[in-house]
């Protein structure tokens, strides 16, 4: 018999939930949900047209986040510079229609 094994085995510990905790958890994966709807753009390619500053028009980088209080996007262009962007300005690389303003044209 070996010492270090106890018999029987200890019993699992039952983890005990409020509701509270359960309903928080509950918000926040809906939360999560709700953020990933508003911000399709997140992690993917995306190329800057129609704004004010043609030396962005063009360039291509990817939607690193979503600000929901400002309504714009952080992306991480190719060189390494980030900048905060309406969607309207965004359309997808490599993807059938245009950025979190579907439809819009740029």
């Amino acid at each position: 018999r070996n010492p270090n094994m106890h018999w029987p085995p200890p019993r699992p510990v039952e983890v005990k939930r409020s509701a509270a905790s359960v309903a928080a958890e509950q918000a926040a994966a809906g939360a999560t949900a709700a953020a990933a709807e508003a911000s399709p753009l997140v992690g993917k390619q995306v190329r800057i047209e129609g704004t004010s500053r043609e030396d962005l028009n063009g360039s291509e980088g990817v939607a690193a986040l979503f600000d929901p209080e400002s309504g714009r996007y952080t992306v991480e262009l190719t060189d390494g510079s980030m900048v905060k962007l309406k969607p309207e300005k965004l359309v997808l690389v490599n993807g059938a229609g245009a950025g979190a303003g579907a439809g819009a044209e740029a």
